[in-house]
């Protein structure tokens, strides 16, 4: 960051970022954009040196295999990396933007973020999806749970449920963070009261199995199905681990080589 006054843009996904930098009037200075990538409603979580070790340790063996296992892996450190540089820059800083949307990861990272950084001096100011009503192409309602459901048109229709975070509200976002950070569960899920509940990891087998049939199919449509009627409530590398993990435990049979998502199929025993 620069050592000059300015606003910061937190979003939690690469394509909210592009949404963001595509759009008109926000945040055209590439250095105004901080992206977080780690997906933190799934495995441990922590900010101390033993539990990052941890979590690290934990992809690596859920991502064995997998090609994205080491962008995955490295995106721990690079997020913890954004939150540092936000720390030595606050005095700088006049205002942060939360594009911090109704989805469980996006909720833990803005926790873990609130709970790091100094914010004595800085106005903090966070979206209000549960406000958000947007026109699509054909002029229909539709409401958003988070940004990277819209686009570059969009994004002033989001912009305008901006709110102030205040001092109590500051408080529950750092209780929650504490909270979170005391679970030991590998699945964090958004609940429809907008709770985190906190689940073992094996919360989406059955959503799988369900989606099996007598015939072999190819794991990614699986998945992808899985996806789509979980709300995309987790990644498809952790759904796809677990379809692995069910292979291997033989409630469903396999043919292929199970690591990437596309090289195998399952179907039911």
């Amino acid at each position: 960051m620069q050592n000059q006054t300015q606003n910061i843009h937190i979003v939690f996904s690469h394509f909210a970022k592009d949404t963001l930098r595509n759009s008109s009037g926000f945040a055209k200075n590439e250095e105004q954009i901080i992206c977080f990538e780690d997906k933190l409603s799934i495995g441990p979580v922590g900010a101390n040196p033993a539990e990052i070790r941890k979590r690290k340790v934990w992809l690596s063996l859920v991502l064995k295999g997998s090609a994205r296992k080491k962008e995955i892996v490295l995106s721990v450190d690079k997020d913890l990396g954004k939150i540092n540089s936000i720390i030595e820059s606050t005095e700088h800083l006049e205002k942060i933007y939360l594009w911090t949307g109704d989805d469980t990861s996006e909720i833990i990272s803005t926790a873990r973020l609130l709970s790091m950084i100094s914010v004595q001096d800085v106005d903090i100011f966070k979206t209000n999806f549960s406000q958000v009503a947007i026109k699509n192409r054909k002029g229909e309602t539709f409401y958003p749970r988070s940004f990277t459901e819209v686009n570059a048109s969009q994004v002033a229709a989001v912009a305008s449920h901006f709110e102030p975070l205040l001092e109590n509200d500051l408080t529950r976002w750092q209780n929650l963070w504490e909270k979170v950070n005391a679970e030991e569960s590998v699945v964090k899920v958004l609940t429809e009261y907008r709770n985190i509940q906190f689940c073992d990891e094996t919360h989406f087998d059955n959503y799988l199995i369900a989606k099996c049939s007598n015939k072999f199919q190819l794991a990614a449509k699986i998945i992808g199905e899985t996806l789509v009627e979980t709300d995309f409530a987790a990644p498809d590398w952790f759904l796809n681990w677990r379809l692995k993990e069910l292979a291997e435990m033989k409630r469903l049979e396999f043919c292929g080589e199970m690591e990437e998502m596309v090289g195998y199929e399952v179907k039911e025993l």
